[in-house]
């Protein structure tokens, strides 16, 4: 697969802070990217927000959080992918002023050559399940729980707000 560099405005970020959970691997991800050593930093997975919600609609409770998503995309309509993991790391690369480095997932093929990588312990992802439609079935899970859509971009911004970005990494 071939690494996409998005800006944090376009990924649709999990809803899961506060609190910030690792910030050792928050400060480890800054660290990488400011030396310059991307060979180290793994990059994060996302899904084309058009095959996400084709999959939420289909859901019940999809009918639960449609108002939060129809307002959510009414003012991010350049949120175009979902991710699946790498909060620290989109937040890192984020503070740095950089694009996120992303794998995009389209199909089970994808899914696969991840599940591979995992298998083989080159990387470790969560959030990943055994195909596409597994795989978007444990984030539809996860927002359906939260009812709430917010952008990289804008997480990042909460957790300097909220100060819990040591100061060395606000440029």
């Amino acid at each position: 697969m071939k690494v996409e560099f998005i800006e944090s405005r376009k990924i649709i970020g999990m809803i899961d802070y506060p609190p910030l959970h690792s910030p050792e691997t928050l400060a480890t991800s800054y660290e990488y990217i400011k030396s310059g050593r991307h060979d180290l930093f793994i990059p994060i997975v996302v899904i084309p927000r058009n095959l996400v919600v084709s999959h939420f609609a289909k859901r019940k409770r999809f009918e639960t959080y449609k108002d939060q998503w129809t307002k959510f995309i009414s003012e991010h309509p350049y949120a175009d992918f979902f991710m699946i993991d790498g909060k620290h790391r989109a937040a890192a690369a984020t503070l740095f002023g950089h694009k996120v480095p992303c794998w995009i997932i389209k199909n089970d093929k994808d899914v696969e050559k991840l599940i591979n990588l995992v298998t083989t312990k080159k990387i470790k992802i969560t959030g990943l399940g055994i195909n596409m439609e597994e795989t978007i079935a444990i984030l539809e899970e996860h927002f359906s729980k939260n009812k709430k859509f917010w952008t990289v971009e804008e997480k990042t911004k909460a957790m300097i707000a909220q100060g819990d970005i040591p100061s060395y990494m606000l440029n």
